[in-house]
């Protein structure tokens, strides 16, 4: 026969939400199997050990108020970190009640984490709408004045040029000449730069998907950021994979990519630093990581870095992170970044791979012919 015992037991454990039991003490006094399942620990690891110890930003005041008035409260959301991930939790503290006493509180709640991964992709979806919207028709009525001023002020600097060679201006002018044009046109390469990426956001781009291979993409922008990174007295270590793995992508778009993320990196370093560029070969993908020992990002910016004009440099319109993102979407991949001020930043990229019997893209898409432009 079974027990009241054995059978509250198997309630216990039985049930599809998280429980755990919290004593009068703020300790952890028991732990239901879908907690344990969910938060992949050994039950004795938690139990006995501090609440506030294993949920940090568990308000703790919120777990005496609950016991004390005897009314439950609900915790809309609640982050932990566990074996390395967050989770986002929802929940609800119930007071335990036994004789008319408080004995504890049990916490009981429900994974939300794909939810939440969810509602913030649609938010971060409408964010990119909207300024498309707008940068369609702005850049637009950029482009055309500005095309002209850039071609005035290069048959301008020819003129100069030409006079200079007769003799027919002052040397004086025209060494000022030969200073201010390069600037001027130099700015006006920014701003199309920054018009590009306005672009970027405010529609989908032709892309021309290819099959390539990582070693091979990395081995041609290699020379660009050993350029960079000499400029600013930074070295860049590189470790490839054995295997030289395919993928589907395009590849001047991710090239872009990986210059915008050392780009950054060199930028957060003062004086000597180091950037890692590292593969790593995972189940049915590859991770590309960018690491480096610089300043960091604040914890208060690090939640909005994709976000558009979410920048910290004075002369950057904060697009760079948010165009990435969507070029690594579009590959069916995924971009992150973890950041701690004053040890470094890092960037992972993961991008699904192809298996090696791929040659092409007809054997993937038979209606695209190669090197098909898609939208």
């Amino acid at each position: 026969m079974v027990s009241w015992g054995n059978f509250t037991e198997a309630i216990f454990d039985g049930v599809p939400t998280g429980v755990i039991v919290i004593d009068a003490e703020g300790k952890i006094a028991d732990i239901n199997r879908f907690a344990v399942t969910l938060f992949q620990i050994e039950k004795a690891d938690w139990v006995g050990r501090s609440a506030s110890e294993i949920f940090p930003e568990l308000d703790m005041s919120l777990i005496r108020q609950a016991s004390s008035e005897q009314v439950p409260r609900k915790i809309d959301e609640l982050s932990v970190q566990t074996n390395g991930n967050e989770l986002i939790l929802s929940a609800e503290v119930v007071p335990l009640i036994a004789l008319g006493q408080t004995a504890g509180t049990i916490l009981a709640f429900q994974d939300r984490t794909e939810a939440f991964r969810i509602r913030e992709e649609i938010l971060q979806a409408e964010k990119i709408a909207a300024i498309g919207s707008m940068a369609a028709g702005t850049v637009h009525e950029i482009r055309n004045p500005l095309t002209t001023i850039k071609g005035f002020l290069q048959l301008f600097e020819k003129d100069v040029q030409k006079l200079s060679g007769l003799g027919l201006v002052q040397k004086s002018f025209s060494d000022k000449c030969s200073n201010i044009f390069p600037l001027l046109l130099s700015e006006i390469h920014k701003i199309e730069q920054i018009l590009r990426d306005f672009l970027l956001i405010s529609k989908p781009q032709e892309v021309r998907f290819k099959v390539l291979r990582i070693n091979d993409l990395l081995n041609e922008v290699m020379p660009k950021l050993q350029e960079f990174a000499l400029l600013h007295d930074v070295s860049i270590l590189c470790e490839f994979p054995r295997k030289n793995l395919k993928f589907i992508g395009d590849p001047e778009e991710l090239k872009c990519v990986i210059m915008n993320l050392v780009q950054n990196s060199l930028e957060a370093i003062s004086g000597n630093g180091e950037i890692k560029l590292s593969v790593e070969t995972l189940e049915e993908s590859f991770r590309l990581t960018v690491v480096d020992n610089g300043s960091g990002i604040p914890e208060e910016q690090l939640s909005a870095i994709f976000d558009p004009f979410i920048t910290t440099k004075p002369d950057r319109p904060g697009l760079g992170l948010s165009v990435c993102q969507q070029v690594i979407a579009r590959m069916g991949g995924s971009i992150s970044i973890t950041s701690e001020p004053g040890k470094g930043t890092t960037a992972r990229v993961e991008i699904p791979c192809l298996h090696e019997d791929i040659l092409n893209l007809e054997q993937i898409r038979p209606n695209y012919p190669k090197e098909t432009a898609l939208r």
